[in-house]
């Protein structure tokens, strides 16, 4: 009986991915006289049908929500917050609150000081406001005085902090393997408290280039991410397709991205072809994953896609 129940739960651990996610369907549009370079977007679990989006860099301290086909856009203004190059967004726990995380992360010429990561109340994101103070601003380093551009984060259930590393060698023209970070909740309070500078720390190394050899140099690089709502699958993002996997974030050092099992343990997902895609988020529920484009197509419209998990 002991042996049946282990098998049953490694069963269920192992399946947690979809098996086959449908083809892209387009399911709206942004308003792209607002939203002119999207770079992060994430799904409300607290507003129905709303969608919240962040441009890139150059923009100022604002972020938006549209619902989820891209309609009735809105414009919040963030205080105490100057943004260098916003690259991703989160929703995940801040203390016993339930919070969007905006991540200012971009580093492309390696020049940057500290990165910063925002927290906003979500409950206090009401249809009336024009403007929002954040709960905290975090800044942080790379450990070693190291520096990496990046442009995907996420918030595990827990409150720990995510984020996966953009790295190409320019020279040879090659996609390197991402390198995944993260900042502890107890750190990230500790950093707070005392207005202090977090450090990350490597935890693992995610190889895309390895899975996704059938994609040019772009389409093997991350751009955005996002997890599931239990914290045990991530959705990676490529300017060509969408790389799913398991991940056991309580036992990092053990992970190898070569070794996942390609029945089992992850999925590839060919997008869409839009130009400059960055910017992904689980739906409502894990079953349906959405992405946008920073670019309009050929016809004017910046397309926001689905898949629906079959």
């Amino acid at each position: 009986m002991l042996r049946l129940l282990t098998l049953t739960l490694v069963s269920i651990s192992t399946f947690a991915i979809c098996q086959k996610w449908s083809g892209p369907q387009v399911i709206g549009s942004l308003d792209t006289s607002v939203l002119n370079e999207t770079s992060g977007i994430a799904i409300s679990q607290v507003h129905d049908d709303r969608m919240y989006n962040l441009n890139d860099s150059g923009s100022g301290p604002e972020i938006f929500w549209t619902t989820i086909s891209g309609k009735n856009t809105k414009k919040v203004k963030v205080n105490n917050f100057k943004p260098y190059d916003m690259e991703d967004m989160s929703l995940g726990p801040c203390g016993d609150l339930k919070c969007v995380y905006i991540a200012d992360i971009g580093d492309n010429r390696k020049k940057r000081k500290f990165l910063s990561i925002v927290a906003i109340d979500e409950m206090k994101l009401k249809a009336d406001t024009t403007e929002v103070g954040p709960e905290f601003v975090l800044r942080f380093v790379y450990p070693n005085k190291e520096k990496y551009d990046a442009e995907s984060m996420v918030v595990h259930p827990s409150g720990d902090i995510y984020i996966l590393t953009k790295i190409v060698d320019e020279e040879n023209r090659r996609a390197m393997p991402a390198k995944l970070f993260k900042l502890g909740k107890k750190k990230v309070a500790k950093a707070i408290e005392k207005n202090e500078k977090a450090e990350l720390e490597e935890v693992a190394t995610v190889d895309l280039p390895y899975h996704l050899y059938n994609y040019n140099l772009w389409g093997r690089i991350a751009t955005a991410m996002d997890i599931s709502k239990d914290g045990k699958t991530l959705l990676v993002l490529t300017y060509g397709a969408v790389f799913e996997f398991n991940i056991e974030f309580n036992s990092l050092k053990e992970f190898n991205a070569r070794k996942l099992d390609a029945k089992s343990e992850f999925r590839i997902v060919t997008t869409k072809k839009l130009y400059q895609q960055e910017a992904i988020a689980y739906g409502p529920k894990d079953n349906e994953f959405i992405y946008t484009t920073e670019v309009e197509s050929g016809d004017g419209v910046s397309e926001i896609v689905r898949h629906v998990c079959e």
